[in-house]
């Protein structure tokens, strides 16, 4: 969910950096239902565009930590050494010089079916067809998967419905949970108690017209932010003697009405009526309890839970960051709804492949200017007007976009919503161009979206060896040395000093130099990260590059960096292949960011 500085409460809807993924006219959970806080009707549960009440946006005390988009130390989404633009760009170049392994990732794909082994809700061949895309989406970032499809036989499991972020007991604690306010549930999440803390505020509606005229004009949304009306207009039409009356009156099944007394949760109904979460058998379950009862953990491999998932169908998926809390454990991993797993109707196979990028530590194109503070968007530190590594999503090769959900470049934004508007905010009057609507971190249809990013590559990769590396097919050889080692010359020698990997495998590290022209025995190895040779000669220029070695070798050398030997004693400077221009001007301006081996170093002391 995706989907911001710990601890701390996360932004639930389209203003917050979400790694979940919605159906295409609907593609976040919590724009929907706030669609439903306005004025609930069963006509409104199909397909829609976001609207101009769906901006609205609450807060919620659960949720992962170290989730939401904020200044850390000065800085827009910190969080690791992966995040640092040197980083990005190193592997990036890395790619580009072809010394980066590849990698092959394992994954698990989990799902239930029926007691007899019918009606599974994952299949092989789905599983099949997501692979074969899964391999071709991360192609270009040397990245492959293996899968292993576990299905559990269990009718019970086999028919309830996922709903992310609920519990059975956030409904029953009496306090406010937005994820929680879904068809499934009965609409609890106890609404009626909503607070103005809790980001929104209860309009009382007495009767079915009141509901209609204050809120499916959105006027309380549009004038007063900080209101909000929840509104269902069939519990008007519940009468108090259907309640408990041995048959499930469906006008009666909501939380404000008591789930109908029980009666839609008998033992012998033949339909998932049973939204009562202090029932022995409800037809629903939290995202966590789900997870938690296949018992798979996340430490030497990627989950995929493959389920119905809530609310209504509607949401796709929800994947983790890899510097969230239990990233490694039960609770991790990727849910994704049936629908969209593998090639089914309009569904390609791109949903796993972005909620993948969100785990290996992408966030949406639109993060920048879509996901951003709540009212105040254009002065959030991590909003992005041009291109950049430091803002946004961190990535400096994909433009700046709103949301947007059509395979076409977004429209400006009207000038009177300038700043205001959540489903828009620009902050600037100009069309948007060559915006990334095609990139596989947007919101498009599957047929809309083709690729990664090269910069998209390079982050994730960064995350593969700095969070992944159990996942792998080989968790025991250090990963390159992405960075050129510091190379200078004085006093007739060249000392060499370098960062390590960022994998560094399984067992001690220590380090082969090689050198053009070779040293006398071919190549030297050292147990530290600098060295001194003075075999060498005043006016000659050598090039130097450097590899980890533990029980195995790295299978590729550092870049190089080359130097003229002087006699004199003070120093010469280095030559580095590995030394990056900044993508945009914005950054060379104020950042100059030049990658050296002290500044990754310094990173990587954090490690």
């Amino acid at each position: 969910m995706i989907e911001i500085s710990a601890p701390f409460s996360h932004v639930t809807c389209p203003c917050n950096p979400s790694n979940k993924r919605s159906q295409q006219k609907q593609r976040d959970m919590k724009a929907f239902v706030f669609c439903l806080l306005i004025g609930f009707a069963s006509a409104h549960l199909g397909y829609q565009k976001e609207s101009s009440a769906e901006k609205w946006c609450a807060m919620d005390s659960r949720g992962p930590k170290n989730l939401k988009r904020t200044n850390v130390n000065g800085k827009c989404n910190a969080y690791t050494v992966c995040d640092a633009p040197e980083m990005t760009l190193a592997y990036t170049s890395a790619l580009a010089q072809n010394i980066l392994p590849p990698v092959v990732i394992n994954y698990q794909v989990h799902g239930f079916a029926k007691d007899d082994g019918s009606d599974p809700i994952v299949t092989a061949e789905h599983t099949n067809e997501q692979l074969a895309f899964m391999n071709e989406a991360y192609a270009d970032a040397k990245m492959s998967f293996n899968s292993t499809l576990l299905v559990q036989k269990n009718s019970f499991n086999q028919a309830k419905t996922v709903v992310y972020g609920c519990t059975y007991e956030d409904i029953l604690n009496k306090e406010f949970n937005l994820d929680c306010i879904t068809p499934e549930t009965g609409f609890g999440g106890d609404p009626e108690i909503c607070s103005p803390n809790d980001g929104c505020f209860q309009i009382t509606c007495s009767s079915v017209e009141t509901c209609n005229s204050n809120c499916t004009t959105r006027n309380a949304i549009e004038n007063n932010p900080e209101c909000a009306c929840f509104c269902i207009p069939e519990i008007f039409q519940c009468a108090n003697s259907s309640i408990g009356n041995g048959i499930c009156n469906p006008e009666c099944n909501f939380m404000q009405r008591n789930w109908d007394g029980g009666d839609c949760c008998l033992a012998n109904r033949t339909q998932k009526t049973c939204r009562d979460p202090s029932s022995p058998n409800p037809d629903w379950w939290g995202d966590e309890l789900f997870k938690t009862s296949i018992g798979s953990s996340s430490i030497d491999h990627l989950n995929f839970y493959i389920a119905n998932l809530g609310p209504n169908g509607k949401l796709l998926g929800v994947a983790h960051f890899p510097w969230m809390d239990g990233v490694y454990g039960m609770a991790a991993g990727i849910i994704m709804s049936s629908m969209a797993w593998g090639i089914q109707g309009p569904f390609l196979g791109d949903t796993a492949a972005h909620e993948a990028g969100h785990c290996f530590g992408l966030y949406h194109v639109f993060s920048g200017v879509s996901e951003l503070k709540v009212w105040k968007p254009c002065e959030d530190i991590c909003y992005e007007s041009t291109p950049s590594l430091l803002t946004g999503d961190l990535i400096a090769d994909t433009n700046p976009t709103p949301i947007n959900y059509e395979c076409n470049n977004p429209p400006p934004c009207p000038a009177s919503q300038n700043g205001t508007d959540l489903a828009c905010e620009t902050c600037q009057l100009k069309p948007w161009t060559n915006t990334p609507y095609t990139n596989y971190m947007a919101y498009g249809d599957d047929s809309c979206l083709t690729h990664f990013t090269a910069q998209q590559h390079g982050r994730m990769r960064c995350y593969v060896d700095l969070a992944y590396q159990n996942w792998t097919t080989d968790a025991v050889t250090p990963g390159t040395i992405v960075v050129a080692p510091n190379v200078t010359s004085s006093c007739n020698t060249v000392t060499l000093t370098w960062a390590p990997p960022i994998n560094r495998g399984t067992g001690t590290l220590s380090f082969v130099i090689q050198r053009t022209p070779p040293f006398v025995n071919g190549i030297k190895t050292v147990g530290g990260m600098a060295y001194t040779d003075d075999q060498v000669q005043v006016g000659s220029s050598y090039t130097y590059s450097v590899k980890a070695v533990t029980s195995r070798a790295a299978q590729y050398f550092s870049p190089a960096s080359t130097v003229t030997v002087t006699s004199q004693c003070q120093t010469s400077k280095a030559l580095s292949s590995s030394t990056i221009n900044p993508t945009t001007a914005e950054e060379s301006t104020a950042n100059s960011l030049v990658v050296t081996w002290i500044t990754i170093a310094c990173l990587l002391s954090k490690l």
